[in-house]
């Protein structure tokens, strides 16, 4: 038997419409549904909350929550992170965007972000319902958050990586990509010698 030490309270963002900046991009690789029966590329998309704040850390003072939301990474015309895409600019994406999408080009960019809680084993979490475009000639303060993107295709940032939390580097390091990327795929076992 292992024994942990309990986790800290869970502090959750309000619940609400909140000014927010789109700060990273977290390439999660392949996962597999159990759900769909098949594995497809994930994203995982972080917000920063820039009008909602909570000291998490007294020397830091207040800080804003971030909270994310992971995707299945493809812009298809039935995809929710294409759906949420244009929602979040106010716009269609244009053909020509479409043929050759970067994502790196939605960093920074800013919009609204509503939050709902819901309640899971007793445990209560906060979640994206919805993402808008925000109002003609709405400002939203710079990110204080570091601004990036990880993808699996660039050479691995390590320093990055080990500053995922636990359950995204397990994520992570589970997917072919990073398994090909750190050379770290498994070898299947020749067996026929065996007695």
């Amino acid at each position: 038997m292992r024994l942990k030490e309990k986790n800290a309270e869970r502090i959750n963002p309000p619940e609400g419409v909140h000014q927010a900046r789109l700060i990273r991009l977290v390439d999660c690789g392949s996962q597999y549904s159990e759900k769909f029966k098949k594995s497809s590329r994930k994203v995982r998309v972080t917000f920063e909350l820039v009008d909602a704040r909570h000291v998490f850390d007294e020397e830091k003072g207040e800080q804003p929550f971030l909270i994310d939301r992971e995707y299945t990474l493809s812009i298809g015309k039935r995809s929710t992170f294409r759906k949420d895409l244009e929602a979040w600019l106010g716009r269609k994406l244009e053909k020509a965007e479409l043929d050759d999408f970067d994502p790196d080009t939605i960093l920074n960019t800013a919009g609204l972000v509503q939050v709902v809680y819901q309640e899971v084993e007793e445990v209560e979490y906060a979640n994206i319902q919805a993402l808008m475009a925000l109002p003609k000639g709405a400002k939203v303060a710079d990110a204080e958050n570091e601004v990036f993107s990880f993808w699996l295709e660039n050479k691995l940032d390590d320093s990055r990586f080990d500053g995922f939390p636990e359950f995204i580097q397990e994520k992570i390091a589970n997917s072919p990509e990073y398994k090909a990327l750190t050379g770290s795929a498994q070898q299947p076992v020749d067996v026929s010698d065996v007695v």
